[in-house]
């Protein structure tokens, strides 16, 4: 899939902010304009190779967080909107209720069935909480996006 491709789906994976296709309702779980970290399959990819050709690893750490870009659960349903010309009703779910949620589901025992919610349930719980990081690692990998550029939500 080319590069113009992906730019133009990049924005229709709604499971991850709880869509229901079947009823035609977004679940938004917490505050619906925390915007969350993204990473493009594309951008991983780069990511990873130039970890793997770098010169110097002494100031690699062990684990990597690279961010194409943040972006919030109420911009990917209105992005989707605009796209197709639709109209998504939502209805919200408070991050306390979600991590109540979240905590009787795994104490059934992890099921992908759920793996959308587990999704929400990180991107609700805030900054270094999840989804959402203070810090990442583009800049060790890509100093000023010199090796390659992050792509963006549309």
């Amino acid at each position: 899939v080319d590069d113009f491709v992906m730019r133009q789906r990049q924005h229709e994976v709604l499971g991850a902010v709880g869509y229901d296709a079947e009823t035609k309702v977004a679940t938004i779980r917490g505050d619906p304009d925390f915007k969350f970290d993204i990473s493009f399959l594309p951008d991983i990819g780069k990511a990873v190779a130039a970890i793997a050709t770098a010169k110097d690893y002494s100031a690699f750490p062990v684990r990597f967080r690279i961010s194409s870009d943040k972006v919030s659960q109420e911009q990917v349903l209105k992005r989707y909107e605009e796209a197709h010309n639709v109209k998504i009703e939502r209805k919200y779910i408070s991050k306390e209720d979600t991590f109540k949620e979240g905590a009787e589901k795994l104490a059934k025992g992890f099921s992908f069935a759920d793996f959308y919610f587990y999704l929400q349930y990180f991107i609700s719980q805030g900054t270094d909480k999840g989804l959402s990081f203070s810090k990442n690692e583009n800049d060790l990998i890509n100093p000023n996006e010199s090796v390659f550029k992050y792509t963006k939500f549309p």
